[in-house]
């Protein structure tokens, strides 16, 4: 695997409504973060300056603090691409290293992407404005136009909740779900590489279509590969996207169905960091300065076997106690810790919500879901009542 190497060091300010994963992929790309996110959780303060926002003024209160910032260029996570208003307010005093606002409002129109697709040869789901003359079993989603980690995806089975102007209707797919990850330039497009995505496990609390973790990488034949590189290469063409960029797909008897795209830094990209060794942030900043064959590269030996991680959600209300000898657990030398996302003493966290990140290592895709199960049955001994938390 050959990996950008930034020029030099330099800060980098990021924003959403969680920033850490994507922090530590700039620590491992060499730069310096300055995060403003929901959480400001422990981990991500031992290591880079962050600032937590009420949930209050989330998303609009973000402009406020980011000009409080040091000047330095700005990238947003999940799921700022929502806001192309508020994306356009810090851009107006900070190099940003992602994708405009006008670029948010063309890829984040459903009917737009799948339109271009489809006039390429390429697949794409049948996508509906409105659920008239829709079947109610089920085999529609309704999905949130403004979304993110696959919170209120529901299929369709009729009523007023799914309704227009908030939600559009989407074949259900049914398959592995997995996500691409890509770097581009706003003509160029490199594929980072595939992981399967963990949506709704039980083990893990997760509702119905949340997104609950990756496994990378995920194996997969030479043409499914080049349709993933036809997918990237035809959508940042269509629609001149730059950095970094997820595609979410399902594989429909072994063979990808792209279904949504997220425009920025997405959860898998640290999994497939860890898997293959890749510098994403480093791809980001290439695609979004000086170009994808102007950056510097060297080689570097990629990881054996599979990286994962889960997010384990609450399944009842939790009051967090201290987690200091959590933040403080090893990470292995590829820069994977064990636990992530540690959330501040004295939070309550509401039923539903996620609480943190385990991560974990195999040969194989069954051995790496039973270490991160495991993990996880630790970390629910720990925040159990009669562990006093």
């Amino acid at each position: 695997m050959m990996h950008p190497v930034p020029v030099q060091t330099e800060p980098i300010l990021i924003v959403g409504a969680s920033t850490r994963a994507a922090a530590f992929s700039a620590l491992r790309a060499g730069l310096r973060p300055v995060c403003i996110d929901l959480f400001a959780d422990r981990d991500l303060q031992a290591r880079c300056t962050a600032t937590a926002l009420p949930a209050a003024l989330y998303p609009s209160g973000l402009s406020e603090i980011a000009s409080r910032c040091p000047p330095s260029p700005w990238m947003y996570t999940g799921a700022i691409e929502n806001w192309p208003k508020l994306v356009e307010e810090i851009s107006t005093s900070r190099l940003l290293w992602g994708n405009s606002p006008q670029t948010l409002r063309a890829v984040r129109n459903p009917f737009r992407v799948f339109d271009v697709l489809r006039k390429a040869g390429l697949p794409a789901p049948d996508c509906r404005a409105d659920s008239r003359g829709l079947p109610k079993d089920g085999t529609w989603l309704a999905k949130p136009y403004r979304g993110g980690g696959g919170s209120r995806i529901h299929r369709w089975r009729g009523g007023r909740d799914g309704g227009p102007p908030a939600f559009y209707f989407q074949e259900f797919i049914a398959g592995v779900p997995c996500a691409a990850i890509y770097a581009a330039d706003g003509h160029d497009c490199i594929l980072l590489g595939v992981s399967e995505q963990l949506v709704g496990e039980k083990f893990l609390h997760a509702g119905r279509f949340a997104y609950c973790g990756s496994v990378a990488p995920l194996p997969m034949s030479n043409s499914d590969a080049q349709t993933f590189e036809k997918v990237g290469r035809c959508l940042s063409s269509a629609f001149g996207l730059r950095g970094l960029f997820g595609i979410d797909a399902v594989l429909r008897n072994k063979k990808p169905v792209p279904v949504e795209v997220n425009p920025r830094y997405t959860a898998s990209i640290e999994v497939l960091e860890f898997a293959l060794g890749v510098r994403a942030l480093a791809w980001h900043q290439a695609g979004c300065t000086g170009g994808l064959g102007s950056a510097t590269v060297a080689t570097a030996p990629s990881p054996s076997g599979f990286a994962g991680k889960a997010v384990w959600f609450a399944a009842r209300d939790l009051d967090i106690g201290d987690l200091q000898d959590w933040v403080e657990h090893p990470w292995d030398a590829s820069g994977m810790p064990c636990l992530a996302d540690i959330p501040r003493a004295g939070v309550r966290i509401r039923k539903g919500r996620p609480v943190l990140t385990v991560f974990a290592r195999g040969m194989t895709r069954a051995e790496t879901l039973e270490k991160l199960r495991a993990r996880c049955l630790e970390v629910e001994a720990r925040m159990s009542p009669k562990a006093g938390k």
